[in-house]
């Protein structure tokens, strides 16, 4: 959960990861753990990991190749530092995903949504407690990404990811409640939110609360 979390919150308060030293600091620390994971848990990726990473990979390199053509080399070169650090991104959650579970990755970038907008929340709730510079004729949570419709992406990320995760571990105490093709009806939906336990229900909560705000 760490792993996956970790670097959600990171960027969030570092302007929301938007510049170079942000992207090369996490492409080091996603290889870095990366690394660890393969060498300790030896994890198997399948066809689709592969795939998903191997694409990536591609666009990364022709990304670095387009700087001998391009007409603004640095923004080139600055494209391309952001496409390696999203490819060692997934690679990392991969290799995560396979040894610790998905529903960890899940839960860890869901928990790191939520705390990010626990935080967007308190700069309004709480200015006293904590403060934040205000934009001048901006009435809208966007700290501590920095843009508003950053913070609200990222809201709607936690919020689809928990509902995902409720629902999967009501399918899992009853497999028979489960509608065919596993395809959820708003009514199953409706009935994982009343029962959930109130911890989730505030994460819930609160990230829809940011991402209206927002």
């Amino acid at each position: 959960m760490a792993i996956a979390g970790a670097p959600v919150v990171a960027l969030s308060f570092a302007s929301g990861g938007g510049y170079p030293t942000a992207w090369n600091l996490l492409t080091i620390s996603m290889v870095v753990t990366g690394t660890a994971v393969a060498l300790v848990r030896r994890p198997s990726l399948g066809r689709y990991e592969l795939a998903a990473i191997g694409l990536l990979v591609a666009l990364t390199s022709y990304s670095a190749l387009s700087y001998a053509w391009s007409a603004d080399p640095p923004a080139t070169a600055a494209e391309a530092q952001r496409w390696l650090a999203l490819t060692a991104t997934l690679a990392c959650l991969a290799l995560t995903a396979r040894s610790g579970g998905h529903r960890a990755v899940g839960a860890g970038v869901a928990g790191a949504a939520m705390a990010v907008c626990s935080y967007a929340l308190a700069t309004r709730l709480l200015p006293d407690l904590v403060s934040t510079p205000h934009a001048s004729g901006v009435n809208r949570l966007y700290e501590p990404i920095g843009y508003w419709n950053g913070l609200g992406e990222l809201a709607a990320i936690g919020i689809v990811l928990s509902l995902g995760l409720e629902a999967q571990a009501s399918v899992a105490l009853d497999p028979g409640a489960a509608p065919e093709h596993g395809a959820y009806a708003s009514s199953e939906i409706a009935d994982t939110l009343a029962r959930l336990p109130a911890p989730s229900l505030i994460s819930h909560l609160t990230s829809l609360a940011a991402a209206t705000l927002g």
